[in-house]
């Protein structure tokens, strides 16, 4: 069976204590993710969420925006399938896409824009193509936040990732090559630095870009859509050189 980047393991109703055993402070980050909405956007919010998985930060968002309507994006079937049966209950709010968030059409006018743990399998080229994609979704004043993976600046500090992860897996009573023996975590990434994510939210039109959240390599980031009074006296940035 192929095993989708994303997708963790081959029976992806584990798909969740897995990825809570691989992501140190993996509760943390969503708890993150959900606060860095502003509570002065609507009640009845418009979410898209990209790459959705088995609906587990889904659930939360539900749960906490009783009045929201959710639109949620992951090319994952089997994993599609896990994320309707959990969410039933709510299934009158959602509106589940089957697709390469990349590479499908998204809806217009949404509040905001969210993903956690999708976004590092693009090129940085691809990232720049989707945070335009997602800034031309959102309606003014709209809120793109987004947790994921990230490199570290220098290769020197390389070494915390495996570190930090191999503590996190020997306090749930696994070692780390076991883990990893047993799952599919790394396949398909494309990891860039906080700094390159931040200047491409930039380069597609974001404003009051900020970290949120951050434990070493995992971070909550994010950006807003508004247009500044002298935007137009702005000098544009230079593409990096992917």
């Amino acid at each position: 069976m192929e095993i989708k980047p994303g997708e963790v393991v081959a029976d992806v109703t584990r798909f969740d204590e897995h990825i809570k055993l691989i992501v140190p402070r993996y509760e943390e980050m969503h708890d993150a993710v959900i606060r860095s909405i502003p509570p002065d956007l609507p009640e009845d919010l418009k979410i898209l969420e990209l790459g959705c998985g088995t609906g587990e930060l889904t659930k939360k968002l539900c749960q906490r925006f009783p009045k929201a309507q959710i639109t949620a994006i992951d090319y994952s079937i089997r994993m599609l399938e896990v994320a309707r049966e959990k969410l039933s209950p709510y299934c009158g709010r959602i509106r589940w896409i089957e697709g390469d968030f990349a590479h499908t059409d998204f809806p217009s006018g949404c509040d905001v824009v969210i993903s956690t743990l999708a976004i590092h399998h693009l090129t940085d080229p691809q990232k720049l193509e989707l945070f335009r994609k997602i800034h031309k979704a959102l309606k003014t004043e709209g809120w793109f936040v987004n947790g994921d993976v990230v490199l570290f600046e220098s290769d020197r500090h390389a070494f915390l990732h495996d570190q930090v992860r191999a503590e996190h897996a020997l306090t749930h009573g696994v070692a780390l090559h076991t883990l990893d023996a047993e799952t599919h975590s790394g396949s398909g990434d494309n990891l860039s630095t906080l700094k390159t994510q931040l200047a491409l939210l930039e380069i597609a039109g974001f404003h009051s870009i900020d970290v949120i959240w951050k434990y070493y390599q995992f971070v909550v980031y994010g950006g807003f859509k508004y247009c500044l009074p002298n935007d137009h006296e702005r000098p544009p940035l230079a593409l990096p050189d992917f």
